[in-house]
């Protein structure tokens, strides 16, 4: 018998996200993926919950929009809370660049539009410190 060692090499991104305005409403995102094994993982936080709330990847999309830059990339999450699916998480990105954010719930119909919170302190393995 031959002992193989498993491999893999999970790539962690941490991303702040809030509204505009007066009181903005804040939340982190985490994903993990290892391209190895076609897996990933995500969670989202909202700043006053100390609650994670899973999110599954349900679809990329790469549109090269202009030869010689980095594609545009826009991925979508969906929310799991308490066994159900409550929203929809969607996020265009292009290269290092996040182009925008949404979340639409699926009991209030509202969307929300959120952007990337450059001024969030992030600790590796904390996440946003607002």
């Amino acid at each position: 018998m031959f002992s193989v060692p498993a491999y893999c090499e999970i790539i962690t991104e941490d991303y702040c996200f809030a509204t505009s305005g007066d009181k903005p409403v804040r939340f982190e995102m985490r994903t993990y993926f290892d391209d190895s094994v076609k897996w990933s993982g995500a969670f989202v936080r909202y700043e006053k919950s100390k609650e994670l709330i899973p999110v599954v990847l349900t679809s990329v999309e790469t549109d090269e929009i202009e030869k010689g830059h980095p594609a545009e990339l826009t991925r979508k999450w969906l929310e799991i809370s308490r066994g159900v699916i409550t929203g929809e998480y969607e996020m265009t990105s292009r290269g290092a660049s996040i182009e925008s954010m949404s979340y639409k719930g699926y009991k209030s119909k509202k969307k929300y539009s959120f952007v990337f919170d450059a001024n969030a302190q992030r600790t590796e393995g904390v996440g946003c410190n607002w």
